[in-house]
Parts: C-alpha cells; sequence; structure tokens
C-alpha cells in the first residue's frame, strides 16, 4: 500500500495532533495532506511537517475555545 500511495499521489503534509484531539480518543493522531500526481515523472513538492501543540481549544471534557493558543492557524498559514 506505500509503494502504491507513494507512485500514485504526492505527500504535502504530515501535521501531528496533541493527545485528545478528537473527544476521548487518546492515540495519537495526524493529519496527512495528499495530492494526486498529475505524471509518474513529476517532481516532488517540499513536505511540511508540523507538530501542534495546541488546536484552540482545552483538551478536557469542557472544551473550551482558546483561540489565542492555536497551533493549527499557524500551521495553515504556512
Amino acid at each position: 500500500m506505500k509503494k502504491e500511495l507513494l507512485r500514485e499521489c504526492n505527500i504535502l503534509a504530515n501535521i501531528q495532533l496533541p493527545r485528545k484531539a478528537f473527544f476521548n480518543t487518546s492515540q495519537p493522531t495526524y493529519i496527512l495532506a495528499l495530492e494526486r500526481r498529475k505524471v509518474k515523472n513529476q517532481s516532488r513538492p517540499p513536505v511540511l511537517c508540523g507538530i501542534a501543540r495546541s488546536i484552540g481549544e482545552t483538551l478536557d471534557y469542557g472544551r473550551v475555545p482558546t483561540p489565542d493558543d492555536n497551533d493549527l492557524a499557524m500551521l495553515a498559514d504556512l
């Protein structure tokens, strides 16, 4: 599967999210941004690798918005 994915797609970004980014899920979570390759000999673009330590809300039961503490917004602007 990995070889086929790399043959057919370009990886644009890989972003690690904090644990509990999704409610009641303590597993590590990642965002993988892919783009279908137009031709097989297309050159590979650079890959953005980022770590989001905060997602704009608390990671507890309350999920209180914290807009001033949002690494995702900063990563999206890159």
